[in-house]
């Protein structure tokens, strides 16, 4: 996996200087924890990543320093405290004293509650967009999901979830989400989240109020079948009963509630929200063409360049519940004094949509992005994403189009075409040349692609996972 990466995301390295030593794909994977430890060497491959692309990866991360960053040391020294204290009490008291106590520098507070501190957020950033303003003060609330697995609390924290709620709540000019992992109650009703509920709410409220309102989102292009499925019929997945239908759905019954001569009246689903994925082009060292989907990892939600939720927490009930996987992140306001200029939140979307468009890195192409309640802002948002789906499509047989709607089928059109050489590639391969039309990361993610994944007799009840993972680390 490529996780050491830069914001352009080449899909070939010349000369390893983005993913020094081994590439570990999916098919090195070993099957159980001891393959690794006994014979960590073996089966890997050393990859041309002159001819052959690496698998570039997606993430968002941030350093929090001041005040905040207490609550950032308190939650390790809560966490690992009750690791050694409770977790261990089952296993001989040799292994538990052998974990070190954490000597705590800092005052421990009373009960669960964390209050905002003045503090200072730096390298808020794609990771080497040039920046003015990356070391700007903001405020900062630490925000988690704890539980009583995971931290001995009797009622679990959901600060985390809380803090995507409100955030979305204050919404009135755009959402941009950058997910991992989609699940909302909004097309799936035994989901008990309600982020898709809360972005439906401040949609419907523009369409009331005659004002414009855009929805950016960003999902991965490859997952599971079962996380796809959950993905695709919160967001975009257009043949579900009235009662489960997805987001997008729900704004297109909500626009034609629109009045006469407002601004939204005549408008489409697709006219206030697109969902895109992520995807490289680029020559190999012999000049071939070639494609890679980037792997989304970040959990990012940016609310009118004010508000900003950055941490861990993937959107759906096993990162927000509390009681199943444990997250830490930060909610961060932008300095009200700056808010139209390029406060800390503007300065740091502004940085990562010129990755996703293409524009230049400088920023010098900033003027068509300033507004991303503008039409003009979404309009070029539309067209990049569609083109680029387009040019895909047309040149390769594997990547996502209305027409692949069978996950094993596009499992096997992609294998198919990773186990080729690569003389076999660049004979598949329809007019590659076109991709020089191929601009920044975002391609379309089509409505009908994959929709015959069902879940059926998959697990949807995290709390049946948990105790037996409990069970295997004890």
């Amino acid at each position: 996996m490529g996780r050491w990466d830069n914001p352009s995301h080449p899909i070939f390295d010349f000369d390893s200087s983005v993913h020094p030593g081994l590439d570990i794909r999916e098919s090195a994977f070993k099957t159980n924890v001891s393959e690794w430890w006994n014979s960590p060497d073996k089966d890997l491959k050393q990859w041309d990543r002159k001819e052959s692309t690496v698998k570039p990866w997606q993430d968002v991360s941030i350093l929090v320093r001041g005040l905040s960053a207490n609550d950032v040391a308190i939650n390790f020294i809560e966490r690992w405290d009750f690791i050694r204290n409770e977790f261990f009490e089952l296993v001989e008291d040799g292994f538990r004293d052998s974990m070190p106590t954490i000597p705590s520098t800092v005052k421990l507070p009373s009960g669960t509650t964390y209050e905002a501190y003045h503090s200072v957020v730096s390298s808020l950033t794609v990771g080497g967009y040039p920046s003015q303003n990356s070391s700007q003060n903001c405020y900062c609330q630490i925000v988690r999901s704890l539980g009583d697995w995971s931290g001995g609390l009797k009622k679990s924290e959901i600060s985390h979830y809380q803090a995507w709620i409100s955030a979305i709540n204050s919404a009135r000019k755009y959402i941009c989400i950058e997910q991992q992992y989609f699940t909302s109650r909004m097309g799936e009703k035994h989901v008990k989240n309600r982020v898709g509920e809360a972005i439906l709410n401040r949609a419907v409220a523009a369409i009331d109020q005659g004002r414009a309102f855009q929805i950016y989102i960003v999902v991965p292009e490859r997952l599971p079948s079962v996380m796809s499925y959950y993905t695709r019929v919160s967001l975009i997945e257009d043949n579900q009963p009235h009662e489960e239908l997805c987001l997008m759905s729900r704004i297109e019954l909500a626009l034609k509630t629109a009045k006469p001569e407002t601004y939204w009246n005549g408008k489409k689903a697709d006219d206030m929200m697109i969902v895109c994925t992520l995807s490289g082009v680029g020559k190999s060292l012999s000049g071939r063409w070639d494609t890679s989907d980037i792997y989304l990892h970040s959990k990012v939600l940016l609310v009118d360049d004010t508000v900003a939720v950055i941490g861990s927490a993937n959107a759906n009930d096993r990162s927000f519940e509390g009681n199943h996987d444990s997250e830490l992140g930060a909610i961060i306001w932008a300095d009200p004094d700056k808010e139209s200029t390029n406060g800390l939140i503007k300065d740091f979307r502004l940085r990562l949509w010129r990755q996703f468009l293409g524009l230049d890195k400088y920023g010098t192409e900033d003027s068509c992005i300033l507004d991303p309640s503008s039409k003009k802002t979404f309009q070029l948002w539309k067209n990049t994403a569609t083109r680029n789906q387009t040019l895909l499509a047309s040149v390769f047989n594997f990547t996502p189009r209305n027409s692949i709607t069978c996950f094993a089928d596009y499992k096997y059109r992609k294998i198919k075409y990773q186990d080729m050489s690569p003389q076999e590639k660049k004979e598949s391969l329809n007019d590659p040349d076109r991709l020089e039309e191929f601009k920044g990361q975002i391609a379309l993610y089509p409505p009908k692609f994959l929709s015959d994944q069902k879940h059926d007799g998959l697990i949807t009840d995290m709390t049946k996972v948990i105790p037996i993972f409990q069970e295997q680390f004890i």
